[in-house]
């Protein structure tokens, strides 16, 4: 029994020195500096709510620091007027910041946060007015690992990279955190450059600006990494020259998943812009409304092996130059059970390729696409510069901007077991004349369940399904989703169609 006593006393023992002591700011120590000192490895420094002018001040690993409720409005940290950021963090490892609002920090990196050679955790935070005359509005992170969970990054600015958040040469995992109103040169909510693995989840990029007219990434900017968005929103960021919501440059594994871009714009790729190389993959994505002169949605640049995958691509506009929806420039590309539906743009409404670009599209519904004016010009899908389409299993109908497929200057295009019909200036004309009724193609009504009405599935007797066509495949990315039906739209309909536009 009595070696029972001692065994037990010796777990209470650890388990007490495992769980750390509380320190209590200020009814214990006067400052969060003076905390931090008094704090080993396992304390809490725990800060009652109130306003603190403290700047400078430097972390010790293995703590956390906590304000008194976890929540942001409890303790602000304001630096205004002493030109300096809140925390310095060198060297620092297992460490937690939460339950803060950041405001008036001032430096050149790292506004509110600067942190080097450190692996740490910040989380339930608002940054919010801090600038930082070179990188990281409100944090710059160098040379380690950061994750940041639930934080707010608001209206700060960078006058390079990452107006809320700059991550240099260290991983990050960034999660359920917003980024509104921020602005850097590139990245104006998140910059991550020369790291290995970033990982962004649940997160949503508002009215950001990339205010540099040489670089770009009005949500965010990555830069020679691997870079994973699952879930994440781009809304109504201004990426300048390059890439509204997202610009992914310089040897970029890019990866976004169940990521939505709607009302963002650039000069080139509205929604994202790869360039030179990345290895791109945009998997279940929708981009809305997205603008730019050339690429309304996406422009791939240089890009030897894009994927896009289940997405799509609804009213973006490529105002002056090519690809309303995607452009595709000296790139391989593979479009796969995507849709295109009411994008503009001058040459190439859904997509357009050129310098050399290899476009291959499956299971694709290109339907309701236009020239930004009414007038007929260009076409719908356009390839120039001796880049190639295949385009397989794809549904191309009812476009009004000019014929189904153009070439010039060396493109071409190849259609197979694919139906085109009912375009405003020409079908199976152009670079695809004589394609028609061979290879399994196909000039007959599609038979959408609901074409005006955004439904897209396919009548029971339409000869997009397997057991209606010579190739037994499913054209489009849509099943069976209604009875037998009548055509829902006939050519003499176009005065319709095109006052959707109007």
């Amino acid at each position: 029994m009595g070696t029972l006593l001692i065994v037990v006393a010796a777990l209470l023992t650890i388990s007490g020195a495992a769980a750390g002591v509380t320190i209590h700011v200020p009814s214990q120590q006067p400052t969060i500096q003076a905390g931090i000192n008094a704090a080993s490895d396992g304390d809490t420094v725990l800060v009652a709510c109130d306003t603190y002018t403290e700047h400078g001040i430097t972390m010790t690993s293995g703590i956390t620091v906590l304000s008194e409720t976890g929540d942001p409005s409890c303790v602000t940290i304001d630096c205004t007027g002493n030109a300096d950021q809140a925390f310095y963090i060198i060297g620092v490892d297992a460490s937690l910041i939460a339950g803060f609002t950041f405001t008036g920090g001032e430096a050149p990196w790292g506004g509110a946060i600067y942190a080097d050679g450190s692996t740490m955790t910040i989380r339930d935070c608002v940054f919010s007015g801090n600038t930082a005359s070179s990188g990281g509005g409100g944090v710059h992170w160098d040379d380690g690992a950061v994750t940041v969970i639930d934080c707010t990054f608001t209206g700060n600015t960078a006058t390079n990279g990452g107006g809320g958040l700059h991550v240099n040469y260290s991983d990050a995992t960034v999660t359920d955190c917003v980024f509104d109103g921020n602005d850097a040169g590139y990245g104006g909510g998140l910059a991550f450059e020369g790291g290995d693995l970033l990982t962004v989840a649940g997160t949503a990029f508002t009215d950001n600006t990339a205010s540099d007219e040489n670089d770009g990434g009005g949500g965010a900017y990555v830069e020679n990494c691997a870079a994973g968005f699952l879930d994440c929103t781009f809304d109504g960021n201004d990426g300048g020259e390059l890439g509204g919501g997202l610009y992914s440059y310089d040897s970029v594994q890019l990866t976004c998943t169940f990521c939505t871009f709607t009302g963002n714009e650039a000069e080139y790729g509205g929604g994202v812009l790869t360039d030179a190389p990345a290895w791109t993959s945009l998997l279940s994505c929708a981009f809305d409304s997205n603008g730019a002169g050339e690429g309304g949605a996406v422009y791939f640049y240089n890009d030897p092996g894009a994927v896009v995958d289940g997405c799509a691509f609804t009213g973006n506009t490529g105002s002056w130059g090519s690809g309303g929806g995607v452009a595709v420039d000296g790139s391989v590309c593979d479009i796969l059970w995507s849709e295109f539906v009411g994008n503009a743009g001058l040459w190439g409404s859904a997509l357009a390729g050129y310098n050399a670009a290899d476009v291959d599209v499956e299971n694709g519904t290109i339907v309701l696409n236009r020239a930004p004016t009414l007038a007929r010009q260009g076409a719908t899908i356009y390839m120039e510069d001796s880049s190639h389409v295949d385009a397989e299993d794809t549904i191309i109908a009812f476009n009004s901007s000019g014929e189904a497929v153009v070439c010039e200057s060396g493109g071409t295009a190849t259609l197979s077991c694919s139906l085109v019909y009912g375009n405003d200036g020409g079908d199976w004309t152009g670079c695809i004349e004589g394609q028609e009724m061979t290879i399994g193609n196909w000039h007959v009504d599609p038979l959408f369940c609901g074409l005006l009405a955004g439904d897209y599935s396919l009548c029971a007797n339409s000869p997009c399904l397997p057991g209606n066509n010579p190739c037994a495949t499913l054209m489009g990315p849509h099943g069976e989703g209604c009875v037998d039906c009548d055509s829902p739209v006939e050519l003499s309909s176009w005065g319709v169609i095109k006052s959707m536009w109007r």
